[in-house]
C-alpha cells in the first residue's frame, strides 16, 4: 500500500511540473526545410515563447538524429551521421532567458559546403532545453525530482532537386489484436532524398473487385480500415 501511494504521489508531482513547463513553446513549424545549392548560405529564426508567469532559462544545442520504423530514435553527436548538416549550421545565442509572456529568437545561418558531390537531403536537430532551477536548500527526505523539458527542431537541407527518390515496403503483416484484424507494413526510404509519402490502402475481394480506397490520415482511417478488414479478410 505504501509503495502504491508513493507511486501516485510521484505521478502527481510529475504531472504538476510538466503542466508548469508546458508554458514554454516553439512558435511555428518544428521542421525547417530549405532547398539550397552547394556554396549557398541561408538563414532563419526559431522563436521560443514563454507563456507562463515565471522567468525561464533555456539552452540551445545541436544533435544528429536517426530513427527507425520500430519507434526508436537516436540523438547522436552532431556531425557524425553521413547525412548530417550539423557542421553547416551556426546559431546564436547558445543560452537565453525569457521573461514571462515574452519571446526569444534563435537566429541561425546554414552554409552549404562548395562540394558538387552533395546529393539529396541532409539534416540534424536543434535542441531547445529548459535549465532547471537549482534549489538553494536540499529537499527534506530522499526524494527529489527535477524535470527537464526539451524541444527538437529538425533542420533539413535539400540540395536543389537532386537525389534519388525510392521507397521499399517491407514486413507486411496481417495481425490479430483481440477481435480486430490490423494490417501493418514498414516503409523504408532507400533513396537519397527525404520523402513525405502519400499513403493509402485499397482493398479488393478475391474476385478483384475494389471495395475500399482508404486515404484519411486520422482516427477514422483506422476505424474504417479495421471494419473493412473484419468484413473481408479471414485469418
Amino acid at each position: 500500500m505504501k509503495r502504491k501511494i508513493l507511486y501516485l504521489i510521484i505521478l502527481s508531482m510529475l504531472c504538476f511540473f510538466f503542466n508548469l513547463k508546458a508554458q514554454i513553446s516553439i512558435l511555428g513549424e518544428m521542421t525547417h526545410e530549405k532547398n539550397a545549392m552547394p556554396g549557398e548560405v541561408y538563414q532563419g529564426t526559431i522563436v521560443i515563447q514563454n507563456g507562463g508567469n515565471e522567468v525561464e532559462s533555456m539552452r540551445i544545442y545541436q544533435t544528429d538524429f536517426s530513427f527507425k520504423s520500430d519507434g526508436t530514435n537516436n540523438y547522436g553527436e552532431p556531425g557524425t551521421l553521413p547525412r548530417s548538416n550539423a557542421t553547416w549550421i551556426s546559431f546564436s545565442p547558445k543560452q537565453t532567458t525569457i521573461q514571462p509572456h515574452e519571446t526569444a529568437n534563435i537566429n541561425y545561418f546554414i552554409t552549404v559546403p562548395e562540394d558538387n558531390s552533395l546529393l539529396g537531403t541532409y539534416w540534424s536537430m536543434m535542441m531547445v532545453e529548459s535549465i532547471p532551477e537549482i534549489p538553494t536548500e536540499e529537499p527534506a527526505g530522499d526524494l527529489a525530482i527535477r524535470v527537464v523539458m526539451r524541444y527538437g527542431i529538425q533542420m533539413i537541407t535539400n540540395i536543389g532537386d537532386t537525389g534519388t527518390r525510392q521507397l521499399r515496403f517491407i514486413n507486411p503483416e496481417l495481425a490479430k489484436e483481440g477481435d480486430q484484424k490490423i494490417f501493418k507494413i514498414d516503409i523504408e526510404n532507400i533513396g537519397e532524398r527525404w520523402l513525405r509519402p502519400d499513403v493509402w490502402i485499397e482493398l479488393y475481394t478475391i474476385e478483384g473487385v475494389s471495395v475500399a480506397h482508404i486515404k484519411e490520415h486520422n482516427h477514422g482511417f483506422i476505424q474504417r480500415l479495421q471494419q473493412d478488414l473484419r468484413s473481408i479478410l479471414v485469418m
